[in-house]
C-alpha cells in the first residue's frame, strides 16, 4: 500500500505540474494514469486505499471541470459522494465543484438545491459550510435563503472555529446581522486569523 500511496501521490503531482487545460491530450493522458491507479487502490482491501481513492478521484474531477465539462463533472461527482466514506478535505472540494458546475450549466435551481443538501449533511464540516455558503453568495447577491436548521449549523460552525483556533469569530454580532454580511465577514475574519497564525 505504501507503493500505491506513493504512485498515487506522484500522479497527482504530476498533474498538478503538467495538466494543460487547453489540451485534450494531456487531460486524456493524465486522466488514464489516475484511472489506472483508482483502480488499483478499489482492488486494495487496507484502509489506506479509500483516502487514496479520493485523491485520485477528486483531482480527475478538478481536472474535468477545468476542461468546462461540466456534465461530466456532476456524474463523477454523484458517484464519488455516494461511494466515498473517507470524509476528508477532498469531499469538500468535490462538493464544491459539483456545486460550481450546477451553475456554469446556468441550471442555478439545482446549484441551490444541491448547496442546500450539502448544508444539512453532517459530512460537511463547519469550515467547509461557511465556504460553500459564502461562495453562493458571491455568485447571487442577495438570493440566499436559508432554513432555521442551516442557519442554527452556520452559528454553530462560527462558534465552534471561534472556541478553536479563530477566535476573533466570536466578537461577530451574530444575530444583528443579515445571513450573507455574517458569512461575508465570517470568512474574512477566517482568512485574517488564518495569516496571523503563520
Amino acid at each position: 500500500m505504501r507503493e500505491l500511496g506513493a504512485l498515487a501521490e506522484s500522479a497527482v503531482r504530476d498533474a498538478i505540474l503538467n495538466f494543460d487545460p487547453g489540451s485534450a491530450d494531456s487531460y486524456e493522458t493524465l486522466t488514464r494514469r489516475l484511472k489506472s491507479l483508482e483502480i488499483q487502490a478499489r482492488e486494495s482491501d487496507l484502509p489506506e486505499a479509500g483516502s487514496v481513492l479520493a485523491s485520485l478521484w477528486s483531482h480527475r474531477i478538478l481536472m474535468a471541470f477545468d476542461m468546462e465539462r461540466y456534465e461530466l463533472v456532476l456524474e463523477e461527482s454523484a458517484r464519488f459522494l455516494g461511494e466515498i466514506s473517507d470524509r476528508t478535505s477532498n469531499f469538500a472540494s468535490v462538493c464544491a465543484l459539483r456545486v460550481q458546475a450546477f451553475h456554469a450549466l446556468g441550471d442555478h435551481e439545482a446549484e441551490r438545491e444541491e448547496l442546500l443538501t450539502l448544508a444539512q449533511s453532517p459530512d460537511v464540516d463547519g469550515r467547509d459550510l461557511l465556504f460553500l455558503l459564502r461562495n453562493y453568495v458571491v455568485r447571487h447577491p442577495g438570493n440566499l435563503s436559508i432554513d432555521s436548521l442551516v442557519k442554527e449549523r452556520l452559528l454553530q460552525a462560527i462558534r465552534d472555529l471561534g472556541h478553536s483556533h479563530f477566535p476573533k469569530l466570536l466578537d461577530l454580532p451574530v444575530h444583528e446581522l443579515e445571513t450573507e454580511e455574517l458569512l461575508l465577514r465570517a470568512v474574512d475574519l477566517y482568512r485574517e486569523s488564518q495569516q496571523e497564525l503563520r
